[in-house]
């Protein structure tokens, strides 16, 4: 038989009560982190933070990119005559962004088409669900005339560059803005999101991220 005095279960209850206070009392060896977004929201990176790689090509927006492909035509011209694109205006495609050939990256033409034309004209403010295509072709030089001046005609189709319009705050676009190349047969997105390439133009745009009708004429 065991026997059990009651200073000894005296002491002994002070010194679990003890140990237990002292446990409660002890720092943590590093605080909790702190959610950035809160406890179940997910992370969004800031609008107008630098294009990343992942940002070049987003397969989010290859569907509407897409179907604007499909249906551009159907939307009206800026202009009935084609006119030069920007030297910096190159489709995403390795052999193409690659080659030395002035073709490739300047030397190109193009017809732009325009969702919704009258507020584009008059530079109004760039509502959700706006779209432009460039329809670019290839510019093959000539010589004419007695002088042999070298002038262009079009060649084959180049590709087509898009702007489509969207909330300003979704992920992925530039102040909503998503840039996309699309291959001449509209049937694959080389380029999609926040492209640097149109960024790098496109941020001094004085309407919104456009340059307007002085631009293309």
């Amino acid at each position: 038989m065991r026997v059990f005095h009651a200073g000894s279960c005296s002491l002994l209850a002070i010194c679990l009560l003890g140990a237990a206070i002292t446990a409660q009392a002890a720092p943590l060896d590093k605080p909790p982190p702190v959610p950035k977004h809160g406890a179940t929201a997910r992370p969004v990176e800031p609008v107008n933070s630098a294009p990343k790689a992942k940002d070049e090509n987003n397969p989010a927006f290859h569907k509407a990119l897409l179907e604007i492909a499909g249906q551009y035509t159907r939307y009206q011209l800026s202009d009935e005559r084609p006119r030069p694109a920007p030297e910096r205006c190159a489709l995403s495609l390795p052999q193409l962004s690659q080659s030395g050939d002035g073709g490739s990256h300047g030397k190109k033409f193009y017809y732009l088409y325009v969702k919704d034309l009258a507020p584009y004209l008059k530079h109004d403010k760039v509502k959700p669900g706006q779209a432009l295509v460039k329809e670019s072709y290839k510019a093959i030089p000539t010589k004419t005339g007695p002088s042999q001046k070298v002038d262009y005609t079009l060649g084959d189709k180049y590709g087509l560059f898009i702007m489509l319009k969207m909330p300003p705050q979704t992920v992925g676009t530039d102040e909503g803005w998503i840039y996309g190349t699309v291959t001449p047969d509209g049937k694959t997105v080389t380029g999609s999101g926040r492209m640097a390439s149109c960024m790098s133009c496109h941020l001094s745009a004085p309407h919104g991220r456009l340059f307007g009708v002085k631009a293309a004429r």
